[in-house]
């Protein structure tokens, strides 16, 4: 075959060749997952759930000890999960999580083991790049434009990351990125495109069962969807509007019917959470909304075309293709403006916001029509330079970054791991409940107490010495340390129990208690 075939066959091939080497480099980063380990606690506190419903238990309580001695401490204040990952419902001491992601991960966790647990995001995030590219072949974009905007999805994103992460993000983005693409893209017949719209909305709404915030994005799609037929901009038009309400409707009445099942409110165990204490939404919600934007802009370069190519869309909206555009950038600005004030929270250990990484799909789709209205101009380069170096800019942050990041977390958070199973103490004392969310892999053989001040350990090595036991062990979370273990001294005495530093564990340093006496 003649070199210039070849190369015209290889660049028609290009989107699924840099799917290709997504799906290497996803391989490579399960590669870093060496344990029942988690790049956060919460996931931590899933993973109990999850063993609950591995076992044959649909319950979403924590369970407590069976010895009633420890029972009774763990009610008075050392149990080593505390709020807000769990909270009182109903009089039941329930897990802080929604079930569902730890539902659906039980089956490949009974068949594989703890890589059972990376089954569904991995998956799901190659569903969520296919539906990317079948939407770019659907927009008929050239192959140079969709490889680099799923290049930029895959490589210039955070949301690779994800894939090796067991949480539910990367299950609901695909759900609600599938459902975006079914709505705002249609060049099926009329029949085909009512169905579309109900499966789509449904899908959107439906993804709250995984994420509550994307009922926000489900508000939005139906606010812009009936300002559009109101004001005739047509931004949706293909979307049949009557269809797409039902599917929006019927997936929130679902999400709804189910919520008030299992947790007794329609918005689930987050809102009986949070309307229960008034420890929730401590920092401001400008300060939230400043530092999302920022880690936005600095994980996903990209994201700064949005505001431009929103005056672009506006200015050219006689074309369809710019007015599906536009309403993609419409939904990712009230995704990136409303989601981080109404959650209230920065996110904690994370790659990238991940609250609002959902606006991701939208931009690189957005980036995509750019490029191809810049092709056929006469000079493109002034508007798809730009383009390119951000997605360039976004692979070198992301590709090495998230690699070395998910690495470096899981190896780190075995080491304590490791050494908690290796050890024959059946008692641990922990200081923050971080520690006990790292080590909830080892919470079958043995006992862990929240202790957060000196009394609280003398209360534990008491109890300990009335049963029998003579010494135990503290991991002290260091940025945690409350006084006489701030500084980490080699030897500290409290009246029931004196501790010697063994050394670290990790991040943790590890203390023996010998205990003195049961009085």
């Amino acid at each position: 075959m003649e070199p210039r075939r070849v190369a015209k066959a290889l660049a028609r091939r290009l989107p699924e060749i840099v799917l290709a080497l997504g799906w290497v480099f996803t391989l490579a980063l399960q590669a870093g997952i060496v344990g029942e380990v988690f790049v956060t606690g919460d996931a931590g506190v899933k993973y109990i759930l999850m063993k609950n419903y591995a076992a044959g238990r649909f319950v979403h309580d924590l369970d407590f000890p069976s010895e009633e001695w420890a029972a009774r401490l763990w009610r008075d204040g050392l149990c080593p999960i505390e709020y807000p990952a769990r909270v009182q419902v109903r009089g039941r001491s329930m897990l802080f999580y929604h079930f569902l992601f730890p539902l659906l991960s039980a089956v490949p966790y009974r068949l594989f083991g703890y890589r059972g647990l990376y089954i569904l995001p991995l998956l799901t995030t190659w569903f969520l790049w296919w539906s990317v590219h079948r939407a770019c072949r659907a927009l008929a974009f050239h192959p140079l434009t969709a490889s680099l905007t799923l290049a930029a999805l895959i490589f210039g994103s955070p949301m690779t990351y994800y894939s090796a992460a067991f949480w539910e993000h990367a299950p609901a983005w695909f759900l609600a990125t599938s459902g975006l693409m079914l709505v705002t893209i249609s060049l099926a017949p009329e029949r085909s495109m009512k169905s579309r719209s109900y499966l789509g909305g449904l899908l959107i709404a439906s993804s709250a069962l995984l994420r509550e915030e994307t009922l926000i994005i489900a508000a939005l799609v139906a606010f812009l969807a009936t300002i559009s037929l109101w004001a005739r901009w047509r931004l949706m038009r293909d979307a049949q509007w009557p269809y797409l309400m039902a599917g929006l409707v019927t997936g929130a009445f679902v999400f709804g019917v189910v919520n008030v099942a299992v947790y007794g409110h329609p918005l689930g165990i987050h809102a009986v959470a949070t309307l229960a204490s008034d420890e929730w939404g401590g920092a401001p919600p400008l300060a939230i909304l400043r530092a999302s934007m920022a880690s936005l802009l600095r994980h996903f370069p990209l994201s700064i075309i949005v505001p431009p190519a929103c005056l672009l869309f506006l200015w050219k909206r006689e074309s369809a293709q710019f007015r599906r555009g536009l309403a993609w950038c419409l939904i990712s600005l009230g995704i990136i403006l409303l989601i981080p004030p109404i959650v209230r929270y920065e996110g904690g250990r994370q790659w990238g916001p991940r609250y609002i990484l959902f606006s991701v799909p939208l931009i690189v789709m957005a980036a995509g029509l750019i490029v191809e209205w810049a092709r056929r101009r006469r000079r493109p380069a002034l508007v798809v330079a730009p383009i390119v170096a951000c997605v360039a800019w976004g692979a070198w942050i992301n590709t090495p970054g998230m690699t070395r990041s998910l690495f470096h977390n899981y190896k780190t958070r075995m080491i304590p791991l490791r050494y908690v199973q290796s050890v024959s103490t059946p008692a641990f004392a922990v200081n923050h409940q971080f520690v006990a969310q790292d080590l909830v892999a080892a919470l079958d053989r043995q006992q862990f107490f929240l202790t957060k001040s000196p009394e609280q350990l003398n209360a534990l090595s008491r109890a300990l010495h009335r049963q029998g036991w003579r010494s135990h062990l503290l991991l002290c979370h260091t940025l945690h340390a409350f006084a006489p273990f701030i500084g980490e001294p080699d030897r500290v005495r409290l009246s029931a129990a004196e501790y010697v530093k063994l050394g670290y564990v990790g991040r943790y340093a590890a203390y023996r208690a010998t205990i003195l006496s049961g009085d």
